[in-house]
């Protein structure tokens, strides 16, 4: 990774403040953007950084925000998709141990890999707003997942209960 493509985190500008907060934009590289197949783009997503310093021992709660553009999986029509995801990150200095991430050897931490982890986890893979028929051969049964749940839960002995009737 190139360094202009490094999210930089310098301790050394936090390390007095008890907590603190700061946003940013983030944009992928082309080797980044392979990861998320059915991405279009990344709309108004925003990142957010929430610190708290505390024992020699920082945590950082990286979260993102926004609308962002989807291809749908069947027929890849645009899906405005909303992203509300978040994931602690600890910066500890003096216990390597407990770090999430290290720092680079300039002393600062990249916070990219982070936010990249944290985007695989609030960017759906596969995403449809299809309705989807089932397909029975003599091989397999293709159903959406709402149809599984519906055949799964007719099955069930307890499926049949009314959740008013107990306390």
């Amino acid at each position: 990774m190139k360094d202009d493509d490094r999210i930089p985190f310098d301790l050394k500008e936090y390390q007095n403040q008890s907590s603190f907060s700061f946003s940013f934009v983030m944009n992928l590289n082309e080797r980044e953007k392979a990861f998320f197949p059915n991405l279009l783009s990344l709309g108004d997503l925003t990142f957010y950084v929430d610190g708290l310093n505390a024992n020699g021992m920082m945590s950082l709660v990286l979260s993102c925000e926004g609308d962002i553009s989807l291809s749908d999986a069947h027929d890849h029509t645009k899906i405005d998709y909303s992203v509300d995801d978040d994931v602690e990150v600890i910066i500890a200095p003096n216990d390597e141990e407990s770090n999430d991430i290290l720092p680079d050897e300039d002393g600062i931490y990249d916070l990219r890999g982070s936010c990249l982890a944290l985007l695989f986890d609030a960017i759906p893979q596969n995403y449809s707003l299809v309705p989807l028929e089932t397909v029975v051969t003599d091989d397999y049964v293709l159903m959406s997942e709402d149809e599984y749940n519906r055949r799964k839960a007719s099955k069930n002995a307890f499926s049949a209960l009314d959740e008013e009737d107990f306390d």
